[in-house]
């Protein structure tokens, strides 16, 4: 009567406790009070992540931390759970080929007797049972039928409030996780439009919520490979110079084809990778969770995190990044896309300032200098009147050619600046008026317009605006650097329609430039004229190419599809260009 009070007393006690250690602190507090429990543990089985989990442990009467192993065929608490029937053994030496899954808590040659029973499945009676309650000794035949009738009993009474208390934990767990799921996603809806900071505060917010001592933050860069950004942690370097993870890795590649986290647990088996990691941070690495970051089905990024304070990466973690990884992709591209709106309102300023010292100079190197030549000369005539008069009809006719000539500089800067024959008649009256401008103004060079449309006697057909005016630009620019750096003879600008694509030319005998030199040093702006080139050919979507090279000239041609495929080759167009341009 006293066991069967006792029996009930542990339903009531597990019941009572909604955490999953109190409640098997108060197991093996009652248990004990009944049988010798001086090695004693609990397994449950963690379906998921095929493993045993061993939360409550003795050994030799004193506590151990919690463990996991993965199944074992062989092992004995793996027999018990599978078949959910009680195991007492008298004598292990007896038994060849059994795995002791509690090797980490006694020595198994140190095992002599064995007793386990089943938790039974409440849920699945027929499948594999929640778990085992084991006890072993160092002594043979210490198990007793009676020790096993009442561990069973005690099984049976547990299964019930041990299951209510698993599912109240994992609530109470998801909730949590839920909880600050939802505070990682105010703060990264929230966060700094400065990339670093953003960087930072997510890879703090997943160091947190993982408890782990590294993280690190790859972005995909303009050829697509995984760049390192930024890394924080427990004891890493500091000072850890730029380098880009290797998609040779079976693990980066497998979550560039899936786009779905990993868990590596097996770390022999990316070897290279984890020994490239280990001496770029400075640190062992035992544990790895990786996860792609994703933003209209293309991976920007890829973050890791790295060893898990506690025990491994399992299931779970997987499920939880994956619900913040949109949140963070998000963010993080938002964060990229500012820097570069930031970059290219950086970019126009610099254009436009650039702009304004072009005007200023031509200003005054052009209409300035005229009417101050025009205003010497009637100071002139001003004094010619009471001494020379004869001598004011030459200086009126020469300061009418001045001013003429004045207007139609600036005439030239106001078309330059917004040609409205652009808007109202296309490209190529535009392209005739400027090409017609410029003859009259450079004296040293030959400047020819060819048009050529799609059909004979015809006319170059009517683009987007936004197409029709960057390409007036890159033919004005090319120009003005073809009459003012390039010192060429000859300058040849030609645009040809056909069915598929509009193609502009710009050719001239000058200099040229070492191209290869150039375009290495796009991004430090050494050459802003190429530069404006190649950013307006970017903008209408265009193909460009430059040929040029010391004493060759300079041939830029831009080719913009009115179709879906257009092979715009330079050499196959119909009708383009030789380079390099021969001097007449």
């Amino acid at each position: 009567m006293a066991q069967l009070n006792q029996l009930y007393k542990i339903g009531l006690v597990i019941g009572s406790n909604y955490t999953l250690p109190d409640a098997l602190s108060a197991l093996y507090q009652e248990i004990d009070q009944l049988i010798d429990t001086s090695n004693f543990t609990v397994a449950l089985y963690d379906e998921p992540n095929g493993q045993l989990q061993f939360p409550f442990a003795y050994s030799l009467g004193r506590p151990h931390a919690k463990f996991a192993t993965p199944i074992n065929p062989r092992g004995l608490i793996t027999h018990t759970i599978t078949t959910q029937n009680t195991m007492i053994i008298q004598d292990l030496s007896k038994i060849n080929r059994a795995v002791i899954e509690i090797d980490t808590l006694f020595p198994p040659e140190a095992v002599c007797s064995w007793l386990s029973v089943p938790i039974p499945n409440l849920i699945q009676p027929l499948g594999m049972a929640q778990g085992a309650i084991v006890l072993w000794s160092d002594q043979p035949n210490r198990f007793t039928n009676r020790e096993l009738l009442i561990l069973s009993a005690i099984a049976n009474q547990t299964a019930v409030p041990l299951r209510y208390v698993q599912m109240f934990e994992s609530l109470h767990y998801w909730a949590m996780k839920t909880a600050i799921i939802n505070d990682v996603a105010q703060m990264l809806a929230s966060t700094s439009s400065n990339l670093g900071q953003v960087l930072y505060q997510v890879l703090e917010q997943v160091e947190n919520l993982f408890d782990v001592d590294i993280c690190l933050l790859f972005l995909a860069d303009s050829s697509g490979d995984l760049a390192f950004q930024l890394a924080i942690g427990m004891d890493i370097n500091t000072d850890i110079e730029a380098f880009v993870l290797s998609q040779t890795s079976e693990m980066v590649q497998q979550i560039i084809s899936t786009k779905e986290p990993i868990i590596l647990q097996e770390l022999t088996s990316e070897a290279r990778l984890i020994e490239h990691l280990q001496e770029r941070l400075g640190v062992t690495i035992e544990t790895m969770l990786c996860a792609p970051l994703i933003i209209r089905d293309e991976m920007i990024g890829l973050l890791q995190v790295l060893n898990k304070k506690e025990g491994k990466f399992v299931q779970r973690d997987l499920e939880v990044i994956e619900s913040i990884m949109p949140f963070t992709a998000v963010a993080i591209e938002n964060a990229r896309l500012h820097q570069r709106v930031m970059a290219e309102r950086n970019r126009v300023v610099e254009v436009d300032e650039q702009a304004r010292k072009e005007l200023a100079r031509n200003l005054h190197d052009g209409p300035t200098q005229i009417v101050t030549t025009i205003m010497t000369r009637l100071n002139f005539c001003q004094d010619a009147l009471q001494k020379e008069p004869e001598l004011i009809p030459d200086e009126i006719s020469y300061m009418q050619q001045k001013a003429s000539e004045a207007i139609h500089q600036m005439r030239t800067m106001m078309f330059e600046l917004r040609p409205l024959v652009l808007e109202t008649d296309g490209l190529a009256a535009a392209l005739d008026v400027f090409i017609e401008r410029r003859r009259h103004e450079i004296k040293d060079s030959k400047l020819v317009l060819k048009i050529k449309p799609e059909t004979p006697g015809g006319k170059i057909s009517r683009q987007e605006t936004k197409v029709e005016m960057n390409l007036f630009a890159v033919v004005q620019e090319a120009v003005n650097n073809a009459v003012k750096y390039a010192q060429a003879k000859n300058i040849i600008v030609q645009l040809t329609e056909t069915p598929e694509a509009v193609y502009t030319i710009v050719a001239d005998d000058g200099r040229g430039f070492d191209l290869q030199f150039v375009l290495g040093n796009y991004a430090k702006r050494t050459s802003l004229g190429m530069v404006n080139i190649q950013e307006r050919s970017d903008l209408i979507g265009a193909e460009l190419e430059i040929k040029s090279a010391p004493g060759m000239g300079t041939h830029i041609f831009v080719c913009v599809s009115k179709t879906d495929n257009v092979a715009s080759d330079i050499d196959s167009a119909a009708d383009l260009l030789q380079f390099p341009l021969k001097r007449e």
